[in-house]
């Protein structure tokens, strides 16, 4: 984004059309969304100025617009890759930042535990040393990187359900690697959790 805003020329009144225009060339989504006006009184814009001040920039824009749109293909490689892939693939990219963002997050809870194990003594030196420590702090901001990006191709509504799998990944992976023993009641306590999560995700999508 801030790479976009650089590319904007204009410093007066114009900067917010060129903005937009740059914006959407370079693939972004443009909403709209209401606000309220509240008139300040007195104004020092002369109308017939700014016409023509504005109108001049529109004209040098237009012959450097293409080349603009060439350079951001330099600027922002990574959009434009992603741009050629097609819609169904985007989805399972999309999707997958979603399954990345839960392994990432189950993983620190795991490293977590290792931790737990081989710390012998209650020391924050010790603590911040230890290798499953640094590795569970690691996968956290993994999983906050990958989870905000999820967060802008889908509603939160939607993700967050699925962040309730987290639970089961960890149980299961207790089971096998620290032997740890799994009862039914785990297993029923975790649904209802994550039906609740699901029932209250559904609840405020559609209020909002």
């Amino acid at each position: 984004m801030f790479e976009l805003i650089d590319t904007v020329q204009d410093k007066h009144w114009f900067w917010d059309t060129e903005l937009m225009v740059l914006a959407q060339s370079w693939g972004f989504k443009i909403k709209e969304f209401p606000v309220v006006w509240r008139h300040g009184g007195a104004t020092k814009v002369n109308l017939k100025k700014r016409h023509f001040r504005d109108g001049l920039p529109d004209f040098p824009f237009k012959a450097k617009f293409g080349k603009t749109v060439k350079e951001k293909k330099q600027l922002n490689p990574a959009r434009d890759a992603l741009s050629k892939i097609k819609p169904e693939k985007k989805q399972i990219f999309y999707f997958s930042l979603i399954i990345f963002s839960i392994l990432f997050q189950a993983g620190s809870g795991i490293c977590g535990k290792y931790a737990a194990i081989t710390i012998k003594e209650a020391s924050p030196f010790i603590t911040i040393a230890n290798i499953y420590y640094l590795l569970s702090l690691v996968f956290l901001v993994l999983q906050a990187v990958i989870w905000q990006q999820a967060l802008i191709h889908y509603p939160l509504s939607y993700a967050y359900p699925f962040i309730s799998l987290v639970n089961f990944v960890i149980l299961f992976f207790s089971a096998i690697l620290f032997h740890e023993q799994i009862t039914r009641y785990n297993v029923l306590g975790l649904i209802i959790i994550s039906l609740g999560i699901l029932i209250l995700s559904r609840s405020l999508g559609e209020e909002t």
